[in-house]
C-alpha cells in the first residue's frame, strides 16, 4: 500500500475499535445521572464494551458498517479514491471489517464498497478526510419526509418527534440524532450525516439552530425510551441540525439515527 492508504487503514482501525471521545464522554455522563436501574446496567455494559474493544483492538460492534468517507480539500487528487478503496480492501482482508456489502438486487456478497463524498473548499489549507462507519441497525431507521413549504418549526418539530418516538428504540439507543433540513431530498439525507460529524460537545454556531437542538434533545429524552429501548432518562445523547437553502416550494427534512457506537476518525493531510 502507498503511504496514504496506510494512513487511511489506521483511520479504519481507530474508528472500528473505539467510539469517538465526545460520544464516550456523553455516555459516561448519561450513566452517572441515570436513575433507572436497568438502564444504568445497560449503559455500564456499553461502557465496558468500549473499554474491552479499545484494549484488545477488536471491532466495537459485530456490524462494522458501511464506511462513509467525507473528503474536503481546496484541490482534489484523482488518486485519492483509489487509495481509500485500497485501505478498505486491506482492512477487509485482515478481518477488521466484515465483508458485508452486497448487490442490492441479487444480494450476492461483494465485500466492502466505501461511500465517498468529495467537497471542494476554496478556504481549505489542508485536505481533511473524515470516516463515519454506519451500521445497518441505526441506518435502517433513517427517515426522509417532504414537509409542506408553509409548515412552521412547530409542525416540523412534531414530525421529527413522531419519527424518533417510533424508531429510536430500534436504533440501539442512546442515539445521536442528525437532522438535515433544506436543499434537495438527497442533499437533506446526506446533510443529516454531515450534521453529526463535528464534536458533539460543541455548540451549533447558528444560535437559532442551537436552541432548537436543545429543545429537541429535551423532548426526545422525555419520551422515556432509554438505553437499548428498555426505559430510562437518556434516549438521545445529542441532536445536531444542518440547514441549507431550499426551493421556495419545497421543505425536505431528513433524520439520521446514529446508535450509541458513534465511530468516527479524522485524517488531515497538510497542503493539497
Amino acid at each position: 500500500m502507498g503511504d496514504l492508504s496506510k494512513d487511511v487503514f489506521e483511520m479504519i482501525v481507530s474508528a472500528e475499535t473505539s467510539v469517538s471521545p465526545d460520544a464516550e464522554e456523553l455516555l459516561r455522563k448519561a450513566h452517572a445521572k441515570e436513575k433507572n436501574a436497568l438502564a444504568k446496567k445497560q449503559l455500564l455494559a456499553i461502557l465496558e464494551n468500549i473499554e474491552t474493544a479499545r484494549a484488545k483492538k477488536v471491532p466495537l460492534c459485530q456490524d462494522t458498517g458501511m464506511l462513509v468517507f467525507f473528503v474536503s480539500a481546496k484541490k482534489l487528487d484523482s488518486g485519492l479514491k483509489g487509495e481509500i478503496e485500497k485501505a478498505v480492501k486491506d482492512a477487509t482482508g485482515k478481518w477488521l471489517l466484515r465483508p458485508n456489502a452486497v448487490c442490492p438486487v441479487s444480494r450476492k456478497v461483494i465485500g466492502n464498497c466505501p461511500s465517498l463524498h468529495f467537497e471542494l473548499d476554496e478556504k481549505a489549507t489542508d485536505t481533511t478526510i473524515t470516516l463515519l462507519p454506519v451500521g445497518a441497525g441505526s441506518e435502517n431507521m433513517s427517515t426522509l419526509f417532504m414537509c409542506n413549504p408553509s409548515d412552521d418549526w412547530k409542525k416540523v418539530r412534531e414530525r421529527i418527534l413522531r419519527a424518533v418516538a417510533e424508531k429510536a428504540k430500534n436504533a440501539c439507543p442512546p442515539v445521536i440524532i442528525g437532522i438535515g433540513i433544506g436543499g434537495t431530498a438527497d442533499e437533506a439525507a446526506l446533510n443529516s450525516k454531515r450534521a453529526i460529524l463535528p464534536d458533539l460537545r460543541s455548540e451549533n454556531p447558528d444560535k437559532g439552530l442551537a436552541e432548537k437542538e436543545s429543545e429537541l434533545l429535551s423532548a426526545i429524552n422525555s419520551l422515556g425510551i432509554g438505553a437499548m429501548g428498555l426505559g430510562g432518562d437518556t434516549t438521545a445523547l445529542a441532536v445536531r441540525i444542518l440547514a441549507v437553502p431550499c426551493h421556495t416550494a419545497s421543505l425536505p427534512v431528513a433524520i439520521k439515527f446514529q446508535c450509541w457506537a458513534h465511530r468516527k476518525s479524522v485524517l488531515k493531510l497538510k497542503g493539497d
